[in-house]
């Protein structure tokens, strides 16, 4: 809820520069925000979704972003005409409009229950007790049965906060291999494709020339083939496996960028 705000804060205030700092610093704590949403939403979905399927959902949800890539990019060619919108105001309301899909997102969040396993570790036993029986409840009513009982079991130590010298301490000692898979995905997706995919409306116009008011169209190309992308491929990477399917989609994906027509040792 606290990183939802976050976003919805920032943005509303991007929507309200006066200057370059202002609008810089506050796109700097929507990152914040964002960042929030990612781990929280990506832990619920490791901890509520079933192995044999959570490939799927995490990559399915993860990609809806570019569902809303897709009605940003044909808002934009509306908001981005001059002879609409005055040229300070367009890029102002689309802005203000993710504020108020923020709005919107955070009435609902309110009904997604909290971590059981959370709950569990900060003592509050009976909150994740009611959050699991309601879970329960809900199943036996749609399956019209009841649950057989629960087997094995998990030990959790109960703590009052987690900090920050815990948390380096478990990823770098006792993860550290993961810890530097993970660290390489990340940067090259959030920071090499994300460099490409954020700016590509400025490479458009200074590259390639298109005028602003069209960039939205090239826009939602990608964004529509980054949302099959999960929507085809997401079953593989639960039955042929995540680290053969995010090994060869990256290099693949390397490779189609790197084969760029027309480029040889004599071109430009």
């Amino acid at each position: 809820m606290i990183t939802l705000i976050v976003y919805l804060a920032a943005t509303a205030l991007t929507a309200a520069s006066f200057s370059t700092w202002w609008f810089f610093t506050f796109r700097f704590l929507t990152g914040f925000g964002i960042g929030g949403e990612y781990a929280a939403i990506n832990s619920a979905i490791d901890e509520l979704i079933p192995a044999y399927c959570r490939g799927r959902v995490d990559l399915i949800i993860n990609g809806s972003f570019w569902v809303g890539a897709v009605g940003g990019s044909l808002l934009s060619i509306v908001a981005l005409n001059t002879n609409i919108f005055a040229a300070d105001v367009g890029w102002r309301l689309t802005f203000a409009l993710g504020a108020v899909l923020a709005l919107v997102i955070l009435l609902v969040r309110r009904h997604v229950p909290e971590s059981p396993r959370w709950l569990l570790i900060h003592g509050r036993d009976r909150e994740a007790d009611e959050v699991v029986s309601s879970i329960e409840r809900r199943i036996e009513a749609e399956q019209g049965h009841e649950l057989p009982p629960a087997e094995g079991e998990i030990t959790i130590h109960q703590r009052k906060s987690v900090s920050f010298a815990e948390i380096a301490r478990t990823i770098f000692h006792d993860y550290p291999k993961r810890a530097t898979l993970g660290f390489s995905l990340f940067i090259g997706q959030a920071f090499l494709y994300n460099a490409i995919t954020f700016g590509f409306g400025a490479i458009l116009t200074k590259f390639f020339n298109v005028p602003t008011g069209n960039t939205g169209y090239y826009f939602a190309v990608i964004a529509v083939g980054n949302f099959l992308g999960p929507l085809l491929l997401g079953k593989l990477f639960d039955t042929v496996g995540r680290r053969v399917m995010i090994s060869s989609t990256y290099l693949l994906s390397g490779c189609c960028c790197s084969a760029r027509p027309g480029c040889s040792t004599g071109g430009r």
